[in-house]
């Protein structure tokens, strides 16, 4: 049970697989249901085009990037190693 809830949390992550799945419930209900059709299509595209550009993440990151300081070592560090992620880089 717990491996089958972490498959779908894990499908569902994956901004590509939820076009996916959008296209195929559009393509399932093309005939009885234009209008939802269409709808969903019109979601999913833009669906991908938010997750895949690069836009919405920077727009996301920068906010907790901006609340610590750009680290600066000084001449005690230059020995050891630091992993910065991020590390004030535009």
């Amino acid at each position: 049970m717990i491996f089958f809830l972490k498959w779908v949390i894990n499908f569902f992550i994956i901004p590509l697989n939820v076009f996916w799945l959008l296209i195929i419930f559009a393509f399932l209900w093309r005939n009885s249901k234009p209008k939802r059709t269409r709808n969903i299509i019109y979601f999913s595209v833009f669906w991908l085009v938010i997750t895949g550009t690069k836009f919405v993440p920077d727009l996301l990151v920068y906010g907790l990037e901006k609340q610590y300081p750009t680290f600066m070592p000084d001449s005690s560090l230059f020995n050891k190693p630091v992993i910065v992620l991020g590390g004030g880089s535009v």
